[in-house]
């Protein structure tokens, strides 16, 4: 189970990839689901020149004024950004455990690692699919 736990955290992966991929003094909205998953202060702390932006209250995230501000958002929802977002990094999830049987083709393989437990097992797999969860979006200036 603590390989499953493991993939758990999409919100702290994304914190971890941002500091790669946006320039110093910028703001970044980070919705509920990526706080809730692993975006925490040690890792906002990592890139001091962020302005980090954590507005829960939905009559604010629906007025285009909120989002002229914003520069980068880590979201669930790419439908509740305002405004013209380009797509810069999906980050992947745990959606759930799967039973592979003999046959079948195994998801990601990263736990399997040649142990030869498949074998042990009569062929079947115990695996985990993962699905998009998050997506790292950058505002597109208009020129």
């Amino acid at each position: 189970m603590l390989a499953v736990s493991s993939q758990n955290y999409p919100g702290g992966v994304a914190l971890s990839r941002l500091p790669l991929l946006v320039p110093g003094n910028a703001t970044v909205y980070l919705d509920v689901k990526t706080c809730m998953t692993g975006a925490s202060r040690f890792l906002q702390d990592q890139a001091p020149s962020i302005r980090w932006d954590k507005t829960e209250d939905p009559e604010v995230l629906l007025t285009p004024e909120f989002w002229e501000g914003v520069d980068w958002a880590v979201t669930e929802s790419l439908e509740r950004t305002i405004g013209l977002f380009e797509v810069v990094d999906v980050i992947r999830g745990f959606s759930r455990v799967k039973v592979y049987r003999p046959g079948s083709e195994v998801g990601e393989r990263w736990w399997e690692h040649g142990f030869g437990l498949r074998k042990l097992l009569g062929g079947r797999w115990v695996g985990v699919e993962m699905r998009d969860v998050l997506w790292i979006v950058k505002k597109q200036r208009q020129k």
